[in-house]
């Protein structure tokens, strides 16, 4: 029994050394081929690419950037343009402009993309609002033969979940698909005066809330 003590305790003495040593060996730097030669020390060429050599690759080439810009296309907005923010790499703020072909918008919000590869799921929370205008994409759907719809306003909110496929710090593509919930309203239409000879029908203007479905396709462009 003490013998086996006594091995136990020359093997702690022993890993105990190698802990404090080892270490310090790593720490030091190995000698470079050019340390003994004054003149090649001096080279031109190891005094500019030396650094650049002795770089970490990776850290280079995961350098991330924070400012870029998109381009989508769906509902409900049709067409869209935005700045891109990203404060860390898994999330990607948007601030932009949209149109449904006759009014302009305003959009704003946030997407989480969690894996920093070229194939990713991604969650996207977005709020908007499209200002007066008379789109007959729209208003035809709304029209019917009592009324016409002149200008129309609405705001919204996007809950979608997508996929996004390309380089996460240059160039990616994104296919978002959801639930958006929208508030309509309907303004200065013209009422037709009924078939049976009574005055014009005299109505408010119409609001309206709607759950829908919705989806996006965009590109996003890292520029800074």
């Amino acid at each position: 029994m003490l013998q086996l003590a006594e091995h136990m305790l020359r093997w702690m003495i022993g890993l105990l050394f190698l802990g404090l040593t080892l270490p310090a060996m790593a720490a030091e730097r190995s000698p470079l081929i050019f340390d003994d030669d004054p003149k090649l020390a001096r080279d031109p060429f190891f005094e500019r690419e030396l650094p650049v050599l002795m770089k970490s690759p990776a850290k280079s080439a995961r350098k991330m950037r924070y400012l870029g810009a998109a381009f989508e296309m769906g509902s409900p907005d049709i067409l869209g343009v935005s700045v891109i923010g990203r404060p860390i790499r898994w999330l990607r703020l948007m601030l932009g402009l949209g149109t449904d072909t006759a009014a302009v918008g305003i959009h704003g919000g946030f997407t989480v993309v969690p894996l920093d590869f070229k194939v990713s799921p991604s969650f996207t929370l977005e709020g908007g609002r499209m200002f007066d205008g008379g789109s007959n994409f729209i208003t035809e759907h709304l029209s019917v033969k009592s009324f016409t719809v002149q200008r129309l306003s609405y705001d919204y909110a996007n809950i979608h979940l997508g996929v996004e496929v390309g380089a996460p710090n240059r160039c990616l593509f994104y296919l978002h698909a959801g639930v958006s919930y929208m508030t309509m309203e309907v303004h200065g239409y013209k009422p037709t005066p009924p078939t049976n000879g009574d005055g014009p029908l005299k109505i408010s203007d119409p609001t309206a809330e709607v759950w829908t479905f919705s989806g996006k396709i965009g590109v996003v462009v890292y520029l800074l």
